[in-house]
């Protein structure tokens, strides 16, 4: 007779619905191919045993963890947090574990990836945050594809889904130049980061092929405090008409709180102001901030899609696609 005060296994399961212990394991995996019949004689007798599979255990059975790592870098920007909720729930849907790690503002990205690694990983996913020669060649030693999310590192070649932000930046230039804007100031986030970087080059190359003169770049370092700080020490040099594009809306909104509200600046007249993420204080009637907004939930399902196909697939070449931007305008400009 059997013993249902002991935690209930998947042989008992299999046991009672009078199938094999594989059976069950299947029947409790969404991508497996089972009779619909079959399914649900599993599953009845598994709620009549109060039983749940062990994926744990399982993952040790099979050698395979179906575990992905999640590594975010330091940012105040929420816009990270919607994109890592949007990440967590894509890979559940796939049937993986999620194990998430996130950098201290002075944490190096070689020390918090040896922590990541001695985990066995199916894959990792970088969200802003690079790749560095260190982390590449761990990972190729080991065949663990990486997704990079965001931002880029020009030196190593991994799979990453990224913004156009070339496109986007021109497309900025070309806004304040058909209003009439002439003088030009490019408030950048981390000068090395490949966000920044090409942001910048959009923006300057775009101005400069069209008539324009070279923006002004201001260390803003992604950061409200950061962007104010130096918006307080530019604002009394300010020529109108001036145009800010900013590399987030953080800084952005900081800009906007310096010039319009301890300088008296008309927004959107003498001065005109865009950031990048169209984050929901850019509605915010003190704002009405136009910014570009970016395809999230996509760029998240089709980069978790090249990953799952690189890990099935470890000799697949490295897959990047760039994805437009949305210009949402508001008063600002």
């Amino acid at each position: 007779m059997m013993d249902y005060k002991k935690v209930p296994t998947s042989k008992d399961v299999a046991l009672l619905a009078g199938v094999s212990q594989s059976t069950v394991s299947r029947a409790f995996s969404a991508h497996a191919n089972l009779a619909p019949e079959t399914r649900k004689k599993v599953m009845d007798a598994a709620q009549m045993l109060n039983y749940q599979p062990n994926a744990l255990a399982s993952s040790l059975v099979k050698s395979n963890s179906d575990m992905i790592a999640v590594v975010k870098g330091y940012t105040s920007n929420w816009m990270f947090s919607n994109m890592l909720s949007e990440l967590v729930y894509t890979l559940q849907r796939a049937d993986k574990r999620v194990i998430y790690f996130e950098a201290r503002e002075d944490e190096s990205v070689d020390e918090l990836a040896m922590k990541v690694m001695r985990y066995p990983i199916q894959g990792l996913v970088l969200m802003y945050i690079n790749l560095t020669s260190e982390l590449t060649a761990y990972c190729k030693q080991r065949e663990i594809p990486v997704l990079q999310i965001h931002r880029h590192s020009i030196s190593s070649v991994a799979n990453a889904v990224l913004p156009d932000n070339y496109w986007a930046a021109s497309t900025a230039a070309n806004l304040f130049l058909e209003k009439g804007y002439q003088n030009f100031v490019y408030l950048s986030g981390e000068t090395n980061s490949s966000t920044n970087m090409e942001r910048q080059m959009g923006f300057t190359k775009t101005l400069q092929a069209n008539g324009g003169v070279k923006p002004l770049v201001l260390p803003g370092d992604y950061t409200y405090e950061t962007a104010g700080k130096v918006m307080r020490e530019y604002a009394p040099k300010i020529q109108e008409p001036t145009a800010i594009l900013c590399a987030n809306d953080l800084m952005a909104f900081a800009a906007i709180d310096v010039l319009k509200y301890e300088y008296g600046f008309k927004i959107g007249e003498e001065v005109a102001v865009i950031g990048f993420d169209n984050l929901k204080m850019c509605t915010w009637p003190s704002y009405e901030l136009t910014s570009f907004e970016q395809p999230l939930a996509r760029m998240v399902k089709e980069g978790i899609d090249v990953l799952l196909k690189n890990i099935e697939d470890k000799t697949m070449s490295p897959v990047e696609k760039r994805y437009s931007m949305t210009l949402i305008e508001r008063k600002s400009t």
